[in-house]
């Protein structure tokens, strides 16, 4: 009885070392897992860096964008801190918010700045490939991905560093890194303007400005979301080509358009429109609107202020007249509702540029040196009404900041984090087992 009361104690105590051993050993585990993950790594690319970067400077804004500058620059490469990655940015767009801001001298963040200007790289948008983390889980976790970036700016430039979690994301591995330059602005406005409608009770939208590469994208998806869209172009071939893509309604800009968009309006039972264009533009929309309508303006293209209002539309029929912005759409306070919406705009935009197409852009592309002239001929042809596949109708203009011929999908692959933890923990078991043997040689 002794003996086997001695028996049971050395189980239960040989057990509770053996417990505690696993525990200490996940315990760890666990450390040393967070110390690989969060300490500072980089591709093998990032250790053979260049001192010095080009960047894309506006230098001088200006109203006659004839006088307006934008030149090449070096500039440092710069390092992450923790939280951050670098980015190697391999394109970014020539978007309608960077073209105001060649006249204006405004950033996005602050567009309405009457700060003296300050030379800068425009860009709000573009894609590349992480190649270093300054720390941290999740910058960590990025690295040797292909990311989106957004933000204030700065894209026009060949490395970048951003915020791990807000000024970045991960992005589809199937996908070729430069068709991704455009992956956020245009389709995410395009899900959340058919959110908008869905999230008022309606079914159908008009949009203004309907060609652009935006239009286009709006005219594909509405198709698989039920929405009907009535789109308001300047010219017949603009038309031609909203019909050879699957629109269903395209009002051109003519003698008697209103009468036109007032029919469709009343048969449709259209209470929502979407305005890009601005100035007159604005007030006829809500002149042809139903009671308890709402115009949406989310661009100025004509760079004039909305206007044309009848009072008594606003205050009897309750006519609304809003500004719509995609990071208000997202930004929303109840986190759990932009979380939805984040998850739904990159699910939707993903599926597009790998199955329908409906979120991919058309793109001229060109080099940093040669952007300036080129934006400036292809806004030449725009405003002498070229046709469709000239100026700025049907293509949007890629910045390729590496050079024309630096498109490659050929991405390092870098391990995972579970597979950077379990080879550590290896190394250390291994050591540990090689000590074990020297000091302490079994009889």
């Amino acid at each position: 009885a002794q003996t086997s009361k001695s028996l049971g104690t050395c189980t239960v105590q040989g057990s509770f070392v053996a417990m505690s051993t696993l525990g200490c050993f996940a315990a760890g585990a666990s450390v040393m897992g967070y110390y690989v993950a969060a300490r500072k790594r980089s591709t093998e690319e990032a250790k053979h860096l260049p001192a010095k970067m080009k960047t894309l400077l506006l230098v001088k804004p200006s109203k006659d964008l004839s006088q307006a500058k934008l030149e090449i620059h070096e500039d440092d490469v710069p390092k992450p801190r923790p939280g951050q990655v670098l980015v190697k940015m391999i394109a970014s767009p020539v978007n309608p918010s960077d073209a105001r801001s060649f006249k204006t001298g405004a950033s996005f963040a602050d567009p309405l700045s009457t700060n003296k200007f300050q030379p800068r790289v425009p860009g709000n948008e573009g894609s590349g490939i992480v190649i270093a983390s300054g720390g941290g889980i999740l910058a960590g976790r990025l690295l040797g991905k292909k990311v989106g970036v957004v933000g204030n700016g700065d894209c026009w430039q060949q490395y970048r560093c951003v915020n791990a979690m807000v000024g970045t994301f991960a992005l589809d591995d199937r996908i070729p890194v430069e068709d991704m330059a455009s992956f956020s602005v245009n389709p995410f406005t395009v899900v959340g303007m058919i959110d908008t409608v869905k999230e008022s009770s309606q079914h159908a939208l008009i949009n203004t400005g309907a060609a652009s590469q935006l239009g286009q994208m709006l005219v594909k998806l509405s198709l698989s979301e039920g929405i009907t869209v009535v789109n308001l172009v300047r010219r017949q071939d603009q038309k031609e080509l909203l019909l050879s893509i699957g629109a269903k309604y395209v009002v051109v800009q003519k003698e008697g358009w209103q009468d036109e968009l007032a029919h469709l309006i009343r048969n449709l039972q259209i209470r929502t429109a979407f305005d890009c264009v601005g100035g007159d533009m604005t007030g006829a929309l809500m002149s042809l609107l139903p009671s308890k309508s709402t115009v949406y303006v989310y661009g100025l293209l004509c760079d004039k202020p909305v206007g044309n209002f009848d009072g008594m539309d606003m205050i009897y029929k309750q006519k609304q007249v809003k500004g719509w912005l995609l990071n208000h759409y997202l930004l929303v306070s109840n986190p759990f509702k932009m979380m939805r919406r984040m998850k739904k705009c990159k699910a939707l935009v993903t599926s597009g540029m790998l199955e329908d197409g409906w979120s991919k852009t058309q793109f001229q592309d060109v080099s940093m040196e040669d952007m300036w002239p080129t934006f400036l001929a292809m806004k030449d042809e725009s405003d002498r009404g070229g046709s469709s596949g000239s100026g700025f109708t049907g293509r949007k203009l890629r910045i390729l900041l590496h050079g024309t011929g630096s498109k490659s999908d050929d991405v390092p692959r870098e391990p995972t984090l579970l597979e950077v933890v379990m080879e550590s923990i290896r190394r250390e078991a291994s050591s540990a087992y090689k000590h074990l043997v020297e000091f302490a040689p079994m009889p």
